[in-house]
Order: C-alpha cells, then sequence, then structure tokens
C-alpha cells in the first residue's frame, strides 16, 4: 500500500505546487489563456516534472546498489584481487556464529521480542523522572527500569565489596554508586539465563572426560566476556566482575564446573566489546577450539552521580539548554555465542539464528558536535558488513538499530538508510529501540544485536544491525535466520 500512495501523494504535490505557480504567474500577467496553454501547464507539466523526479529517484537508487555490489564483489574475491592476502584469512571473512540465545533488561522490556513490539507501538518513552533532579530543580527525562529490585543483589555483593576493598587499600571506603548497583541487577537475569541456556550441552564441559574422548568435545570452555561502562572508577570496575565471577560458578546457577570458566572485561563501548568478542572467536577458531563465549553487558545512568556528571559534560537532556542531550537510561544483556559447527540441542525446537562478523569503524567527528551531519562513516559501516556477508542492500529485510528521534543520530540513519536501503518501508520493517530506552551506553550494542536476531528468526528475512548510540563509534552486523549456503 506505501509502495503505491507514496508516489500518489508526490504527484499530488507536485501537481499543486506547479498549479499554483502557474496560476499566479498568469494573474499577474493578465495572459489570455488558451486550451493549448491549460493543456500544457496544467496537464503535460506536471505529469513531466512527476516523471522527472522518478527518473532521479531510480537513477540516485540504482547507484547506490551499484556501489553496494561492487564493495560485495570486490569483498568475496579478496584472493585473486590481493594476492597478498591468505585464502583462509579471506573466507575467515565470511564466517557466522550461532546464537544460542539473547536475554535483556530494559525499560521497553525484557525480552528481545518486547523491545521489537515497543519500538513498532513508539511506547514506552522516556519521561519526567519521579526522583531525578537537574541542577535547576527540574524533573530529568529518563527511562528506566521499572520494579528493578536492588535487595536481591545486595547481600551477593556484600562479600564482594569487601574483599575488593582489601585488595584495593586506597579503596578502603569505597562503596559502589547507585548507577552501578542498577546495573549490576538489571544483568543478573539476564546473564542468569544465558548460563542456563548451556545445560543441554553440559557433558560437552565436564571437567573429566572419558579416556577415549577427544576432539574440542573434551575441552570446551565457557568464556565470559563483560562490557563495563568507562565511567566507572576502578574500585567498581573490579566488584563487577568479582560479582559476574561469583554468579557464574555459583552450584545454584549451572552445573557446569568452575574450572571450565574462562573470564575477561572490556571497558569502554559496546562496539568496543563486539571487537574483542570477534577477535576471541576468530583466535579460538584458529585454535581449533569449540568454546562458547557468553557476551554480557549492563549499563545505567539512573542515579544522582551519573545524571549530575552528564549535566557537567552538557550532554544531559533539557528542552532549553541541551534539546539534542542524552535522555538517560539503563539496561543489560547477554548473549550466547556459539562456532558454526556447535552441535544442537538434543530438545531444540527452534534453529539458532547466525551472526556474520561485525563491522566497526569511528566517526572522524562526534555526532553530538555542531555543524553538518555526515553519514559517511554509518554508510561505509554497512556496505562492509554487507559485503561480510555476501549480500546485496536490495535483498535486506529489515533493519533494528538505536537511533534516537530527537538528536543529529536520526539524520545520520536517515541518510545512510536513503541510499542503501531505500526499499525498507520505515514503519514495518524498521525498528529503532533507542527511542523508548534512552542512553543504555556499552549495553545498547548487544540489545540491537539481540533484537535483530529476534526479527531475524520471527520473519524468516535478513536483519541488519546498527548502533548510532555513541558519539563516535559505529557498527553493522547481518543477522541470517538460518545458516548461509557455503558457495
Amino acid at each position: 500500500m506505501s509502495k503505491i500512495l507514496k508516489p500518489l501523494l508526490l504527484f499530488v504535490l507536485v501537481t499543486f505546487v506547479i498549479w499554483v505557480a502557474v496560476l499566479w504567474h498568469w494573474e499577474s500577467t493578465h495572459r489570455d489563456m488558451t486550451v493549448t496553454d491549460i493543456v500544457l501547464y496544467l496537464g503535460v507539466l506536471p505529469l513531466l516534472v512527476f516523471a522527472l523526479m522518478l527518473a532521479l529517484r531510480w537513477a540516485w537508487r540504482s547507484a547506490a546498489e551499484r556501489s553496494a555490489q561492487a564493495a560485495a564483489a570486490a569483498a568475496a574475491t579478496p584472493a585473486s584481487a590481493s594476492p597478498a592476502v591468505p585464502a583462509e584469512e579471506a573466507a575467515a571473512r565470511h564466517v557466522t556464529m550461532q546464537l544460542l540465545g539473547a536475554f535483556v533488561a530494559s525499560p521497553t522490556g525484557q525480552a528481545p521480542v518486547e523491545l521489537l513490539d515497543a519500538a513498532a507501538a513508539g511506547e514506552p518513552r522516556p519521561k519526567p523522572d519521579a526522583t531525578l533532579r537537574d541542577d535547576d530543580g527540574m524533573p530529568v527525562i529518563a527511562a528506566r527500569i521499572e520494579d528493578l529490585d536492588k535487595e536481591d543483589i545486595d547481600d551477593e555483593l556484600e562479600p564482594v565489596i569487601a574483599a575488593t576493598r582489601r585488595q584495593q587499600p586506597d579503596a578502603s571506603d569505597a562503596a559502589p554508586s547507585e548507577h552501578v548497583v542498577r546495573a549490576l541487577t538489571a544483568l543478573r537475569k539476564p546473564l542468569a539465563k544465558a548460563l542456563q541456556t548451556l545445560q543441554p550441552w553440559h557433558e560437552r564441559f565436564a571437567a573429566q572426560q572419558p579416556a577415549d574422548t577427544s576432539g574440542p568435545a573434551a575441552t570446551s570452555m565457557v568464556r565470559v566476556l563483560i562490557g563495563l561502562p568507562e565511567e566507572w572508577t576502578r574500585f567498581e570496575h573490579a566488584v563487577a566482575q568479582a560479582w559476574v565471577r561469583m554468579l557464574a560458578t555459583d552450584a545454584g546457577a549451572t552445573s557446569i564446573s568452575a574450572s571450565r570458566f574462562a573470564f575477561d572485561a572490556q571497558v569502554g563501548t559496546g562496539e568496543q566489546l563486539w571487537l574483542k568478542a570477534d577477535q576471541l572467536l576468530q583466535v579460538l577458531s584458529r585454535e581449533k577450539r569449540e568454546d562458547v563465549v557468553v557476551l554480557a553487558a549492563c549499563h545505567s545512568s539512573i542515579g544522582e552521580q551519573a545524571v549530575s556528571a552528564l549535566q557537567r559534560q552538557q550532554r544531559l537532556f533539557s528542552t532549553t539548554e541541551h534539546p539534542k542531550g542524552l535522555m538517560p537510561g539503563e539496561a543489560a544483556a547477554a548473549l550466547v555465542l556459539a562456532p558454526l559447527q556447535w552441535p544442537p540441542a538434543a530438545d531444540g525446537e527452534e534453529k539458532p539464528v547466525h551472526l556474520h562478523r561485525p563491522a566497526v569503524s569511528r566517526r572522524d567527528k562526534s555526532i553530538e558536535a555542531g555543524g553538518r551531519v555526515s553519514a559517511d562513516c554509518l554508510r561505509d559501516t554497512l556496505s562492509q558488513a554487507l559485503a561480510a556477508g555476501r549480500i546485496e542492500a536490495s535483498d535486506v529485510g529489515a533493519l533494528v538499530c538505536d537511533a534516537d528521534q530527537h538528536t543529529p543520530r536520526s539524520t545520520e540513519l536517515f541518510g545512510t538508510t536513503l541510499e542503501l536501503l531505500a526499499h525498507l518501508d520505515p514503519t514495518e520493517d524498521m525498528r529503532l529501540i533507542g527511542t523508548g530506552n534512552g542512553h543504555t551506553g556499552v549495553a545498547s550494542a548487544l540489545l540491537v544485536v539481540a533484537a535483530a536476531a529476534e526479527n531475524a528468526r520471527s520473519a524468516g528475512k535478513p536483519t541488519v544491525a546498527l548502533t548510532l548510540g555513541d558519539a563516535f563509534m559505529r557498527l553493522a552486523l547481518l543477522v541470517r535466520p538460518n545458516a548461509p549456503t557455503l558457495s
């Protein structure tokens, strides 16, 4: 319907503008109209202008598609184009990983499908917070997870905090800030669910293997990689890592032995976290290991200290002073990644979706800076992701991203989709989960991939995950509902 309605509305608009201009000109010049004038100027001219606009739009889209095809073709034959690149390295660009599970906690839902539904409905959105105030005493526009019960985590954090204080003598009186505790609380359930997802394969992680067992199954491990916000203190980073280690190795969380776990952390953005996970998976692949990676992240700006920090940086949203600022939010996510050859669960009802390797780039200027908004970085990142997936832009079925609607991020997204993904319907094929969740920091990239994976699974379409939440970093990742066909 939209494919018919949009051209019709454009034709009506063109006709209206031309008629007003022609009639005004005739009136001002007192021209004596003839039948030929009426036919030419009021009939033929609107048709010609409309046809010209359609031709220009077609030419624009064709050029964009040819550019994407050229990039994909160049990436598909790297060995012939650049003899210096080994064939194995070239093929590694196109490998996929299985997503065994994706679990989230956010203001718009506690499951990826709820994020998509909330984005489609446009609700809920950030609203004036009941307790947070800015320096002028005005309510802060924020998105908080309702009914987030911090009491569940207080008892768990107490021994961890005490142990961390002993390890850091200069932090003998330190305590995690309110927003840090809220972030860890949000992560608790997604991480626990991610660990439970591994139960069908618990024998592959057994500490003791039969004597005749050989191969990767005998040495499989669970590698937990957590992303932490850069603005947290060194003490808070240490508390978070120790708490994650305690939660993952707790006997009640999973039957997998603590010796089969390995832990690491990435302080920074969600895009940097994905890069580190991708590098880890490539190293495991070269070493012929079949390990599972649990990728987790959490963030919260719901707290007086976090709000004050945003205001000092002049990044806090304000309807008067900073209408393009950040709206504080909070979220957590945990994804379970496995190599392509990982066996299906014995009772698995649904096949896991497949993620291609991410494309990550950095803008040359902050999206929050003034001046012209360039979409070059995001466009190039998306083109690289499509090349990694060996897919043409016209074959992409949907898009999920964390762009909002009140900052230049929406302009950056529009410029990219208009050029490469103009065939997608903004209402039916695009989901902007950032409009309801606010700023979710390092967790945002994981939320986007989790929601994109759910969309690919439910709709059966290749789906692109795009991240724009950070001021500089951009990520694009292609999600397929099934394993790609080898060619």
